[in-house]
């Protein structure tokens, strides 16, 4: 059984209307890093020009540089030497772009590394790594 033409015609661009948003907002949705099918990839939205700075004895200062708003915030991992890496060291909330390790006693023996990345909700872009 076909349609008449007389019923198809006036929801024809209704229906057009209704197609042409579902796909803008299917690529609106899939460019949400919060999304676990986003259609970014982990490079695309990873921080940059991460500096390492050593204040004191016992203190080293990170920074880097971010331009999105839409993550959850930064996490950090660090490492001494060729053990193993502690995950989740730090968590920074979004909107910072400098953290403090405390805990890093200056010596010539420890080789402090860390590596920073952005977080949205579970996905991670590409790490920074600096020592």
């Amino acid at each position: 059984m076909t349609i008449p033409k007389y019923i198809l015609l006036p929801i024809l661009p209704a229906f057009l209307i209704f197609v042409f948003n579902s796909c803008a907002v299917e690529e609106r949705v899939r460019s949400n890093l919060h999304d676990p099918l986003t259609i970014l990839t982990p490079a695309e939205w990873a921080p940059s020009n991460l500096t390492a700075i050593r204040l004191s004895s016992n203190e080293i200062v990170l920074n880097w540089e971010y331009d999105r708003d839409d993550i959850s915030g930064f996490k950090i991992d660090r490492k001494t030497n060729d053990g193993e890496w502690h995950l989740d060291y730090g968590v920074i909330e979004q909107d910072l772009r400098e953290w403090k390790d405390a805990s890093a006693i200056a010596s010539d023996a420890i080789t402090y590394h860390y590596r920073l990345y952005a977080y949205a909700s579970n996905n991670s872009s590409s790490d920074l790594a600096v020592q």
